[in-house]
């Protein structure tokens, strides 16, 4: 048997619901779809303090570096393994000399602690620098290589800690791939540091990642440029596209014409990138993405789809690549969620490097 189902309100006057009548659908409720709030679509560029825009800047690393480690093929840093196994002067690897420290024998939560023996004065260095040579990195569970600064004498770390997983490419095996961490993502409590550790991360299934680490330096000047972009407090951006815009002296043409001669290493006119340009993606504080590449044919291969824009006037050429998302992802100001693209290689032979993003903003 049916029910009397009543809705009130009556468009204010709580007797009847608004209703509308017409001839081809007879008699029903009067609903509305809220679209939201109008949104405002627009762009923003990665910008720096003190470089603007331009991200064709030259950020290698130069002074007088403090040497960490080498494998002992000269004596530095004093290496001893805190838990685990390590070999410091394993033979197996070497990125230069004959010697590196080989962790391929540490399980999850394995530590290394390379003492100086003295006090390191922060403020004089602005990055670390070192070289990791991978053989396999499962991909089961959580699996990182964490380095951190440390005072010996106070047992206390005296930095964040730090995923090395987000200045690395981990899928690059068998090859000598170099890191630079910048000063700031360390985020140092103290002026000095006495020692760093590195701990092997195997969380979850599978095995742990098996490397070799070399040439690990602080370096005393130069280093990473890091360009940012996010709404400011107050604000939400629904991100939808991410383009990279490069120009420079650049031929970019085939003899017959039929495309454009775009090569897949290095970028134009510059090679292949020894530390690689690094974009990340902070949400909430935390790094939620990191992509590291050090070539062209890196930016296109991953999973967002791709479109690439060129032009050549035969003597220069310029090229956009614009990734779209399949979704939009939501930055929160309040929250200090941004964009972040570093780099840590000589990029001042392009003509001209832009990175940009489109957003849409609900409007007030």
């Amino acid at each position: 048997m049916g029910l009397e189902t009543k809705i009130i309100d009556g468009e204010g006057s709580k007797k009847r619901v608004g209703s509308k009548t017409t001839e081809e659908f007879g008699t029903g409720l009067k609903v509305y779809t809220f679209e939201g709030n109008p949104l405002g679509f627009q762009s923003a560029t990665f910008v720096n303090d003190t470089y603007g825009a331009a991200l064709n800047q030259d950020a290698t690393t130069g002074g007088t570096p403090d040497q960490v480690h080498n494998g002992i093929d000269s004596v530095l840093w004093t290496a001893a393994a805190t838990v685990g196994t390590w070999t410091f002067n394993s033979t197996a690897q070497a990125r230069s000399g004959t010697n590196s420290i080989d962790a391929t024998a540490t399980t999850n939560n394995d530590l290394a602690t390379i003492s100086k023996g003295s006090s390191l004065t922060i403020a004089n260095y602005e990055a670390l620098t070192g070289w990791i040579y991978i053989t396999s990195w499962p991909t089961s569970g959580t699996k990182d290589v964490q380095i951190e600064g440390y005072i010996g004498a106070t047992a206390t770390v005296v930095s964040s800690v730090l995923d090395l997983s987000s200045y690395i490419d981990t899928t690059l095996f068998n090859t000598w791939q170099k890191f630079t961490i910048p000063f700031a993502d360390f985020a140092f409590t103290s002026s000095t540091l006495d020692a760093i550790r590195i701990r092997t991360i195997d969380i979850g299934g599978g095995a742990a990642p098996n490397y070799y680490l070399d040439d690990i330096q602080f370096e005393e000047t130069g280093g990473p440029i890091i360009f940012t972009v996010g709404p400011d407090p107050g604000k939400k951006w629904r991100i939808t596209h991410l383009s990279y815009i490069l120009a420079d002296a650049y031929a970019g043409t085939v003899t017959n014409g039929t495309m454009p001669s775009i090569p897949y290493t290095g970028f134009l006119g510059v090679g292949t990138l020894a530390n690689g340009t690094v974009i990340r993606r902070i949400q909430y504080g935390e790094i939620r993405f990191s992509n590291t590449t050090t070539d062209f044919i890196d930016y296109i291969s991953t999973a967002a789809p791709k479109k690439v824009i060129s032009g050549s006037d035969g003597t220069n050429t310029w090229v956009r690549l614009e990734a779209e998302f399949q979704a939009p992802i939501i930055f929160d100001g309040d929250k200090g969620d941004r964009y972040e693209l570093i780099i840590s290689d000589d990029l001042s032979g392009l003509l001209y490097y832009r990175a940009v993003i489109a957003y849409c903003e609900e409007l007030e």
